[in-house]
């Protein structure tokens, strides 16, 4: 791991293993990453879900994969999400439409929306972390990069923000 630490702020360029390269989270930090494919964003939250316990889970991205939402499942059942929305680019529905309709019979909820964002809400009831990254919700094989936060005042304000991004999305529903 190459990490670089400023009052509260590090700069990580993963070496590989995701615990190695974030350690220990700390509330009222800000993680800047850079990376090569050696996680996928789902691994992140894995690892983020395991700093914060049972949580909430809202996730945006312009495009998903199996393995991600096959990942949501078993989080699920290991009690880590204990709610999960979702949203998704329109393309979506016309390129992976086997993938939403699997994500709408995991999730609470799916939305559509014209959507490039790659944001990942976690809220607990004594943590909260927000991520903004470059990673879709597929297997990495790219640089990629991003900030994970764990401070309270901006993670507020990412909150209050990916809620106007769902809301401006439509809900999808294929029973209808």
């Amino acid at each position: 791991m190459s990490s670089k630490k400023s009052n509260s702020s590090s700069f990580i360029f993963s070496a590989g293993n995701i615990i190695d390269d974030f350690g220990s989270l700390v509330p009222g930090h800000f993680y800047h990453y850079l990376n090569h494919g050696q996680w996928s964003l789902h691994d992140l939250l894995e690892f983020v879900l395991k700093y914060t316990g049972p949580a909430e889970v809202l996730v945006t991205s312009f495009s998903l994969s199996e393995t991600a939402i096959r990942a949501f499942v078993r989080l699920m059942d290991e009690g880590l999400i204990t709610e999960l929305q979702c949203l998704f680019d329109v393309s979506t529905k016309r390129n992976k439409l086997d993938l939403l309709m699997f994500a709408q019979n995991v999730t609470s909820e799916v939305y559509l929306s014209s959507n490039h964002a790659k944001l990942i809400s976690v809220k607990s009831a004594q943590k909260h972390v927000f991520i903004n990254t470059s990673a879709n919700l597929t297997v990495n094989r790219r640089h990629e990069s991003g900030i994970l936060i764990t401070d309270k005042q901006m993670v507020d304000q990412y909150y209050t923000a990916i809620h106007e991004i769902f809301d401006s999305g439509i809900l999808l529903n294929f029973e209808e």
